[in-house]
């Protein structure tokens, strides 16, 4: 039991050690932050001061150590585009991801536990069947194309809905949530299904 303890301890490390070098490597591959902070007229001089500023000309062991560091504290840095810190920034959209993954997963439970019973119930029929296809559409659509056509359909085509921004209500809430929820629907009805 504690050998087993600790291997998934182990894994659970090196799962996180491998996010951090990911999440650290994808930051680089945005172009120079030193850049990006600063004006397009900054001179090359300017331009180097901040990358010194920053710590950007340190070698990336040290870069990536220093990260690391500051992500324990609770630093996450500041905001290319606001210039403010990041960690208020996210903590203030937390209330429209909660909001938002309540709906998806009532939304799901609310379509999938009744189509799953009724599958179950007519197993073999061609409503199991056609209800196991849209489980597995579901599951299968990705959510970025979904959310792109319900956006075509019910914003731009019929207007009942707002293209983006959380500024109608639940109205806004809608789409994300259908689109968030289609996955979920597929995976409960299924497991319902039995």
């Amino acid at each position: 039991m504690i050998s087993y303890l600790a291997r998934r301890l182990l894994t659970g490390l090196l799962v996180i050690v491998g996010v951090t070098v990911m999440v650290f490597g994808l930051t680089r591959l945005a172009g120079d932050p030193a850049a990006l902070m600063l004006p397009p007229s900054a001179s090359a001089a300017d331009i180097a001061a901040m990358r010194a500023r920053l710590g950007l000309d340190d070698p990336l062991p040290a870069q990536y150590l220093r990260f690391l560091a500051a992500a324990v504290r609770g630093d996450f840095g500041k905001s290319l585009r606001h210039g403010e810190p990041a960690l208020p920034l996210l903590i203030a959209r937390l209330p429209a991801t909660f909001e938002l993954g309540i709906a998806a997963v009532g939304l799901a439970l609310v379509l999938a536990i009744p189509l799953g019973i009724v599958a179950a119930l007519t197993r073999g029929s061609v409503l199991d069947v056609s209800l196991l296809g849209v489980a597995v559409l579901g599951q299968a659509v990705p959510n970025f194309w979904l959310a792109i056509l319900l956006i075509n359909v019910f914003s731009v085509g019929l207007g009942w809905f707002p293209t983006a921004g959380r500024t109608a209500g639940l109205a806004s809430l809608v789409l994300p949530a259908v689109t968030t929820a289609m996955y979920l629907v597929g995976t409960q009805l299924r497991l319902v299904r039995g």
